[in-house]
């Protein structure tokens, strides 16, 4: 009798067979650019010949109500924030199985974490002035209008082919004006290595934008 499948090898085998899908006639996936335990990213093309980036979530978690709001909400959230260093949602929708997914600005490059280990674990200094220059102008316009991210680290910096830092993965951030109980005070959300020691400890309360720098 056979072990039954992991997770992420269902995952695995989903993703990679929808690879020549066309979504709702208009997005067709060419390659798995990443996959991760919530969602997928695809290179995709859309039917006018433009190419974008385009993340899933998984299906058993799009079947979940409140796990389909947060990740539609990243996009909002992104697109909020309107700056350059942002990368942008540009269409959302839900596949023909039930999945939702995201429309995103195809990028080239990599992320700083990325680049650091290749590095030996440094950066260039003039690649460390000048992303640190832009994150800090993005945060910026994210606190103007009430964005904030929560989850600021390497792996979500990344450095495209002309040398402009893009702020990915929106994922956990929270709109100030937001009253909903998603976040409610007690739960930690974020990366525990780049938390800053409120929002490690759970106090909703005291994280503001300054958690972010």
């Amino acid at each position: 009798m056979s072990e039954p499948e992991d997770l992420s090898s269902v995952h695995l085998r989903r993703a990679q067979s929808r690879l020549g899908q066309t979504l709702r006639g208009k997005y067709t996936l060419l390659e798995l650019l990443g996959l991760g335990g919530m969602c997928a990213v695809y290179k995709a093309v859309h039917r006018n010949g433009h190419k974008v980036a385009l993340k899933m979530l998984h299906l058993e978690l799009s079947l979940d109500v409140d796990a389909r709001k947060r990740f539609l909400k990243e996009g909002y959230a992104a697109n909020n924030v309107d700056h350059p260093a942002v990368v942008r949602v540009t269409d959302d929708d839900i596949a023909e199985d039930g999945a939702v997914f995201v429309v995103m600005e195809l990028l080239e490059g990599e992320t700083l974490e990325t680049l650091a280990e290749k590095g030996g674990g440094q950066l260039p200094h003039f690649m460390v002035m000048n992303a640190a220059h832009q994150l800090l102008d993005a945060l910026a316009a994210a606190e103007e209008k009430g964005v904030l991210h929560r989850d600021i680290k390497p792996a979500n910096l990344f450095w495209t082919s002309d040398g402009t830092l893009k702020l990915l993965d929106f994922g956990i951030a929270r709109i100030t004006s937001d009253t909903g109980t998603a976040t409610a005070s007690g739960r930690v959300f974020g990366t525990p290595a780049f938390m800053s020691p409120e929002q490690a400890m759970g106090k909703r309360s005291d994280v503001d934008h300054r958690s972010d720098l």
